[in-house]
């Protein structure tokens, strides 16, 4: 037995092991400004912000609220006009659809007639005219004031932006005149490097369809 414990002996307790167990002062954790800095993140104000739907129009950025939108979908081809100028005609979900021309809205007849696409010579032989879109453009749907969907021509596809209360401010009263822009009623800031937009006034947009909509 005295064999058995020769050389044996209780060491003295290692401190850094002691040490290991008990956690030093400074990685306990910062309960206090953690805790402070969630209550300022819970009361901290969060400015209301809305979501619109952009695109390009002639080198210019335009938006509408995305609420107004219904479905966005690239357009195949174009019947002829049925009332006036700037509104043609496309197939949605088997019916008409009343289609507006954004940038001659926009800018006027003078600025689409000189920046509009080339599109190819509709056939002669066809009772209805039918415009061929020869590059890729969309078709935003859109809710009108009468309950009937309206298309709106776009030259590129658009995308979704949601920008703050702030960024928005009313144009000045003779921005219209100078700049030669219609169917705008607010200016909407750059954000993060991005382009700034003009906020459309969907009641203007759609006036062809509201003059014109009880003889469609």
């Amino acid at each position: 037995m005295q064999k058995f414990f020769v050389g044996f002996r209780f060491a003295p307790p290692n401190r850094l092991q002691l040490s290991s167990l008990i956690p030093h002062p400074s990685s306990l954790p910062m309960s206090l400004p953690s805790s402070f800095a969630y209550r300022r993140a819970v009361n901290r104000k969060v400015e209301p912000s809305q979501q619109l739907i952009a695109f390009r129009i002639h080198h210019e950025w335009f938006a509408l609220p995305i609420l107004v939108a219904q479905k966005v979908m690239l357009l195949d081809k174009l019947h002829d006009s049925l009332f006036g100028k700037g509104a043609s005609v496309a197939f949605y979900q088997e019916e008409e659809l009343v289609v507006l021309d954004m940038g001659r809205r926009i800018f006027g007849d003078a600025i689409a007639k000189a920046t509009a696409p080339d599109q190819a010579p509709a056939p002669n032989h066809t009772a209805t005219q039918i415009q061929f879109v020869n590059q890729q453009r969309y078709l935003l749907i859109v809710d009108s004031f009468h309950g009937e969907p309206v298309g709106l021509l776009l030259d590129s596809q658009p995308s979704l932006r949601r920008v703050p209360q702030s960024a928005f401010s009313p144009l000045p009263p003779n921005h219209f005149t100078e700049g030669g822009i219609r169917c705008v009623h607010a200016l909407v800031t750059s954000i993060q490097g991005q382009p700034p937009l003009f906020l459309l006034n969907l009641h203007q947009l759609l006036e062809p369809v509201t003059h014109h909509i009880s003889g469609y």
